[in-house]
């Protein structure tokens, strides 16, 4: 590396056939590189030591290439005075873009504990498919694992995927390969035994989960303007959660769902003394005591009931999800095709229905080799 006291005798035409210099500025450095001058790196900060500029410099070369197609060397990037700070950009993500509520708490804890650590204030245009190797290494040497390190990359794609318009050339991402566990699913006689421990007020409700494989938010959010007993169908479009009423579901798609599928459940769901709560004009079919099914009243009563049925029968633990994959395993077994099962369940691609539930083929496999 050309020291700066040595490139202050060469001629500005030699400094650009070496691809830039630094040089002495008042207290600081600048960097002169292919006819611009720059004062500030790349997060912004001046260049306090002749070390961060020689750094700088060696950015600039890094990003430049003769080859127009393959060039990333943008003047423009670095001379614009509003920051494009990963932390404060990533803050402004996360308050703008609204997702569910479980999904946003876990976007925050990312940036907090992996995000921030790595990225700090840096400019995330810069960020390149070399960088996000290393970040891929560096949460590798924390022991997370391949689903979690998995996740971490789709929250971080998407944050810069908000922001692809101000980004050059959007950056490659590794590929986070991992082996996915087996779904968990439970029999009609294991969901029996926990429903024996229900108590009688709260049995519509968790109906509602295990016979149209509702996620817990949309069963908490059902208003019975959406259970229509004429075209015999519910229409889930709402959704209870962080303590209000949301006119829209995870996937932002309303989907409808056929009553007569679960008898049991619809019995409840005839049931005039569901209809006690009053929230924003719009009654709700499950409630408790006037409340809806919050989070802080239906997971202590299935926890309790699943803890009764574990001292009675040995039942394995089961959770609110599982009671709701389960019944989507059953609609499988008795031969529902995957297409159907994705518009039930409402996913919002036929990939994620087949990796979870295109296996539930092997016990038709088992009657056939039988046969």
């Amino acid at each position: 590396m050309i020291r700066s006291n040595i490139l202050s005798f060469i001629s500005m035409e030699g400094v650009d056939e070496m691809k830039g210099g630094v040089y002495r500025h008042r207290k600081s450095f600048r960097v002169y590189f292919r006819g611009d001058w720059f004062t500030k790196d790349e997060h912004g900060r001046p260049f306090k030591a002749e070390f961060y500029a020689h750094s700088f410099l060696n950015l600039l070369n890094a990003l430049y290439d003769p080859n127009p197609a393959k060039n990333r060397y943008d003047p423009k990037k670095f001379k614009d005075r509003t920051p494009y700070r990963f932390d404060e950009a990533f803050v402004l993500y996360l308050d703008r873009k609204e997702t569910d509520s479980s999904w946003q708490k876990l976007k925050k804890y990312m940036w907090q504990n992996y995000f921030m650590p790595f990225f700090a204030n840096q400019d995330f245009r810069t960020i390149d498919q070399i960088q996000l190797e290393g970040f891929q290494k560096w949460l590798e040497e924390k022991k997370l694992k391949g689903k979690t390190i998995k996740n971490i990359f789709t929250a971080l794609h998407g944050f810069l995927n908000h922001y692809r318009s101000s980004i050059g050339c959007f950056p490659t991402f590794p590929s986070c390969s991992y082996q996915r566990p087996k779904i968990k699913w439970f029999t009609e006689k294991e969901i029996d035994q926990v429903f024996e421990f229900l108590k009688e007020e709260d049995k519509g409700y968790f109906w509602a989960i295990r016979g149209y494989a509702l996620r817990p938010e949309e069963a908490s959010g059902l208003l019975r303007s959406a259970v229509n007993f004429e075209t015999m169908e519910i229409t889930i479009s709402t959704v209870f959660a962080d303590g209000r009423m949301k006119p829209r579901t995870k996937t932002n798609s309303e989907r409808a769902i056929p009553l007569e599928i679960c008898p049991d459940a619809l019995e409840y769901l005839k049931c005039g003394d569901a209809i006690t709560h009053q929230a924003e004009n719009s009654i709700l079919v499950f409630s408790s005591h006037g409340r809806p099914y919050s989070p802080h009243i239906r997971e202590p009563r299935w926890r309790d009931a699943m803890k009764q049925a574990q001292t009675k029968y040995g039942t394995r633990n089961m959770t609110l999800r599982d009671l709701r994959h389960s019944a989507a395993t059953h609609w499988r077994l008795r031969k529902v095709p995957l297409d159907i099962i994705r518009r039930l369940l409402g996913h919002t691609s036929q990939e994620m229905t087949d990796r979870f539930y295109a296996d539930v083929d092997l016990h038709q496999v088992v009657e056939m080799v039988r046969k």
